[in-house]
């Protein structure tokens, strides 16, 4: 649309802030946005643009779209979510530590966690109303550069596989490995020992 004309757009029901020194908008679910309404504003909007029609451009940072190849310390040095939701990342990573004792219970129709209130699993994501419960992977590893040198500082993140892929790693399907393990504090699966390094 804005490669024939200047497409505007009305963002109502938002928060204005500054967040690192730039405007912010953060939308709830009263947000609503609408691409040019039906207001005189729209018009005298439009016509101040003149000829000014092109190619829509982003403005920031790219998001999304094509995997970055990055390496564990540039991860590391990521502090601000809002930089990174929704990009995705390539990075070779030796696994240094596992984090035993993840839950396995996700919610059925958004995969989120759940709680047990002792008869059933009650989704912890406030907009989902599920109270169904099934097996999933949730593991979580702390990983490091594998060129990492003793005598360096050392750069980890905190990596976490969910299922399909954790059923991939490990072989086992998440519920089959669930009823064959112990739930001893601490416990680490082999199938999952067997990943370290």
């Amino acid at each position: 649309m804005g490669t024939n004309e200047p497409a505007i757009l009305l963002f109502t029901g938002v928060t204005v802030t500054i967040f690192n020194n730039r405007l912010a908008l953060q939308c709830s679910s009263v947000c609503r946005w609408y691409i040019n309404p039906l207001l005189p504003e729209t018009t005298l909007l439009q016509q101040s643009c003149g000829a000014a029609v092109g190619p829509p451009q982003r403005i920031g940072e790219e998001r999304r779209g094509d995997p970055k190849t990055t390496t564990v310390k540039d991860l590391s040095l990521l502090k601000n979510p809002h930089e990174v939701e929704g990009n995705k990342y390539v990075v070779v990573a030796k696994i240094k530590e596992l984090q035993p004792k993840q839950p396995w219970m996700a919610c059925t129709t958004c995969k989120s966690g759940t709680r047990f209130d002792g008869q059933r699993y009650t989704c912890r994501n406030t907009a989902c109303n599920s109270t169904g419960g099934i097996e999933r992977y949730r593991i979580t590893f702390l990983a490091e550069d594998p060129d990492y040198i003793a005598s360096s500082e050392e750069e980890m993140i905190e990596i976490i596989y969910f299922s399909p892929l954790g059923d991939e790693l490990t072989g086992v399907a998440a519920d089959k490995l669930v009823n064959a393990t112990s739930r001893v504090q601490g416990f680490i699966l082999e199938q999952l020992r067997r990943l370290h390094g």
